[in-house]
């Protein structure tokens, strides 16, 4: 009998690895969120344009973490970054993200993304020049569907390219 015992409980734990395996694989990302996601995408793309910081502030939810390498930075100090980013901006003429693959692990949405920036930038230096920068970003941003709408939970840094443009 104790040998029938731990056969069943060997298979109980199998059996039960296996469904928590299943139950954490990708599912199919839902057409209607990707849809949601891509006009959430187009209207950050117009708040950059127009330098408007309220707009990321209403999806960055308030856990929001960014991970550059080994750093982590947190909601306030990315609105931050963000403000600077916008004050040294004298114009942005070009700001496009595209959604280049999606996953879905326990109800997040894992998105890969690469966004492009154009404008006219003040130099962070003393010197008061203003450039002319094309911005080139990667990341993989994490999402999560709350009963307030879409929020972004988090953001890992996949690199980006700063070419000046005829200067």
């Amino acid at each position: 009998m104790p040998k029938i015992f731990l056969i069943f409980a060997a298979f109980f734990c199998v059996f039960s690895g296996l469904a928590a395996a299943v139950a954490a694989q990708d599912k199919t990302p839902d057409k209607t969120h990707v849809k949601q996601l891509e006009t959430i995408y187009k209207e950050l793309d117009a708040a950059t344009k127009k330098r408007d910081l309220k707009t990321y502030e209403k999806y960055l939810d308030k856990t929001f973490e960014a991970e550059q390498g080994a750093v982590k930075i947190s909601r306030r100090e990315i609105i931050e970054l963000l403000k600077q980013f916008f004050d040294s901006a004298v114009e942005i003429t070009e700001a496009v993200t595209k959604i280049e693959k999606v996953r879905v692990t326990d109800g997040n949405y894992f998105l890969e993304v690469v966004s492009f920036v154009k404008g006219k930038f003040k130099m962070p230096d003393e010197s008061g020049r203003i450039s002319v920068l094309q911005i080139t970003a990667k990341s993989t941003d994490i999402w999560i569907k709350t009963d307030k709408g879409w929020k972004q939970i988090s953001q890992i840094d996949g690199g980006s390219k700063i070419v000046p443009v005829g200067n």
